[in-house]
């Protein structure tokens, strides 16, 4: 099922010496980033927090978390060189932006492993923009948001300003439908609190949109 998916959807590009790959495009309709109708689209919709905003919570919340933490951030060129940092990222970005002028520029689409409670998403979302300038579209656990909500959100809350949206198959197609970065946690919640080291790692496939029961099967367990 797989490999006949990745021919439906996307093109891959598989880095050498790496275990890392990048998908440049998907094959997916286009739609246009304009909402017609009235009611606030979390797809569509959102803007980015203000410059204050973002300087704010990195003050509160992130300079905090990485002096708990230290994290340390790699990434993997195309010749499949390994570097310090997330320069090559950047190059991704900034070759995709300065070949497509006009916009049709495709999704990019993070896939990571929790290790630290969940916490790492947050790190994660903060280091790309702070070193590529760009935001990504977190897929977090339903848990995290009001049930009455889940299903008509209204950007209010402190991880929609953020971007994030609550895992689901409609928020993960239309994200790349209309070619936003995403970044995804498959093993979920389980993965995030995982009672024994033999039990992480594992991949858990999220339940469709009408039977979630906001458990996060299986996706980006702390946003």
């Amino acid at each position: 099922k797989s490999e006949n998916l990745t021919k439906m959807l996307c093109t891959f590009t598989k880095l050498s010496n790496s275990r890392k790959a990048c998908v440049p495009s998907c094959h997916l309709p286009k739609k246009s980033k304009n909402n017609n109708n009235n009611k606030y689209d979390p797809i569509l919709d959102w803007q980015p927090p203000s410059a204050e905003q973002t300087r704010q919570t990195r003050q509160r919340v992130m300079e905090p978390m990485k002096r708990l933490t230290s994290p340390v951030f790699f990434s993997t060129d195309a010749n499949g060189v390994r570097q310090q940092g997330l320069e090559a990222v950047a190059n991704l970005y900034q070759n995709r932006n300065n070949n497509n002028g006009n916009g049709n520029h495709g999704p990019i689409l993070f896939v990571s492993n929790h290790q630290l409670a969940g916490l790492d998403s947050w790190l994660v979302v903060n280091q790309i923009q702070e070193s590529c300038g760009e935001w990504l579209r977190a897929l977090t656990a339903p848990l995290l948001y009001p049930s009455a909500n889940r299903n008509q959100l209204d950007g209010t809350s402190w991880f929609e300003q953020y971007g994030c949206l609550p895992v689901s198959t409609r928020h993960f197609y239309r994200l790349l439908q209309t070619q936003q970065s995403i970044l995804l946690f498959p093993g979920g919640v389980v993965e995030a609190f995982v009672p024994s080291p033999e039990q992480a790692y594992t991949l858990n496939g999220w339940k469709h949109d009408d039977d979630d029961d906001g458990s996060g099967g299986g996706g980006g367990g702390g946003g």
